[in-house]
């Protein structure tokens, strides 16, 4: 008890019905120290959790000048931390601040061994401006051999007009994945306005300037879908 009111009074929150309401104005350096020291109690967790939701909610409406120094001390709290569910809520607490500051954090999230927050990173970049997403974007199209990343990778691409992206997703039309196609028909549709259908065969005529044949599809009638046959394609 003597701990939890430590822990509380040296933190910055309230008790309201019981629970402590977090004040993340008051996360500073202090702060993250005293829950290292508190770790070995196991009283910290659900506490920094309460702290960091409370910064993703708050983001948007802080001053401009908090941005940097809040983005760096996540980035700090990022690299501190190793298991990845509490890496995930400080990486999602980051992406709320409406600020090119959170990029060096951005950009070691890529590079995590976790694939939960390597795709979680990816698609934040997607929204990023072109100048600066494309390259980390394109890089992981490369290197990235994790399914449900690379398929965020090449929906994210299909944002940004440019020849090299345009490779990039041409040649995921090939991938041994029918969900890594399937994001690269998506992409297609973007980049290039058109529609093709969901399959790789008419895109991939398409790149290669040859007929494109698009497989009819059939409207479904009231029978159909009152068949349970129809719903398992037989």
């Amino acid at each position: 008890m003597l701990m939890s009111i430590m822990v509380i009074g040296a933190t910055g929150c309230s008790v309201k019905g019981g629970y402590p309401i977090w004040n993340w104005h008051s996360l500073n350096t202090g702060a993250i120290e005293e829950w290292h020291e508190d770790d070995d109690f196991m009283v910290t967790y659900h506490q920094q959790i309460q702290t960091l939701e409370q910064l993703r909610e708050d983001a948007p409406s802080m001053p401009a000048s908090w941005h940097k120094q809040k983005a760096d001390l996540l980035a700090r709290m990022f690299e501190d931390h190793k298991a990845p569910v509490m890496r995930r809520e400080i990486l999602r607490a980051a992406i709320a601040i409406p600020s090119a500051d959170v990029l060096p954090l951005l950009q070691s999230a890529v590079d995590n061994d976790d694939a939960s927050i390597r795709r979680i990173a990816y698609k934040e970049w997607g929204k990023r401006p072109a100048l600066v997403a494309m390259p980390v974007l394109l890089k992981g199209a490369r290197s990235e051999s994790e399914k449900d990343v690379r398929i965020v990778i090449i929906r994210a691409l299909g944002r940004f007009k440019n020849q090299q992206v345009y490779d990039t997703v041409t040649e995921a039309l090939n991938d041994r994945d029918p969900a890594v196609q399937l994001a690269a028909t998506d992409s297609m549709k973007e980049l290039t306005g058109l529609d093709y259908g969901d399959t790789p065969e008419p895109w991939i005529a398409h790149v290669e300037n040859r007929p494109v044949e698009v497989p009819e599809q059939k409207t479904a009638t009231w029978l159909d879908l009152i068949n349970p046959l129809y719903h398992l394609g037989l």
